[in-house]
């Protein structure tokens, strides 16, 4: 029992401490999501960066005392890497979903011709096909117009789900507190 005990101690502590860091980035993501896409992009490409340094000493290292690796390629890819994730995140990002809403506004197009094909069926309503289609053109279009407010949108979607998960984590550590 006391070990089932300490468990859910440890367990209502990390909750607390998860749920504290979902609340920030949740609040951040929801209410600044341009500076939260930076952030993301400077630490992965910090991250990139560091590792590769990481691999430019223990190459340096390994040199001196007469050892061969490939840390030596693989650190200089890596910041080479770190460099190209700084320049091309945000024009990539963009393109995605511009290709994303290229595919949605075909698939909706699609699914109303689908739509027109099954009025042979008695049985088969044309209607909800016909405006599940229209509804992904127009998403589509969305996306396609305006790619980067898209991104910050799902990032404020992101925000609040993170929100919601924190809220849930709080409500579970109290359940399991009584």
């Amino acid at each position: 029992m006391l070990i089932l005990n300490k468990f859910f101690d440890q367990f209502r502590k990390y909750t607390w401490l998860k749920s504290i860091a979902f609340i920030i980035l949740g609040l951040f993501s929801l209410l600044q999501p341009a500076s939260m896409l930076n952030i993301f992009i400077n630490v992965t490409a910090g991250f990139v960066a560091f590792f590769g340094i990481l691999n430019l000493i223990s190459a340096f290292r390994q040199r001196k005392a007469y050892q061969r690796s490939f840390n030596l390629p693989i650190g200089i890819s890596q910041l080479v890497g770190a460099g190209l994730i700084l320049l091309l995140s945000k024009p990539i990002l963009s393109a995605l979903p511009f290709l994303l809403g290229i595919s949605l506004g075909v698939s909706g197009i699609a699914k109303i011709v689908d739509a027109f094909s099954h009025r042979q069926y008695i049985n088969v309503r044309p209607t909800p096909f016909i405006l599940y289609g229209i509804v992904m053109i127009i998403l589509g279009l969305v996306l396609v117009f305006n790619p980067f407010n898209t991104i910050l949108l799902a990032l404020r979607i992101f925000g609040a789900a993170l929100l919601f998960n924190a809220i849930m984590n709080i409500f579970t550590a109290r359940k399991l507190k009584a």
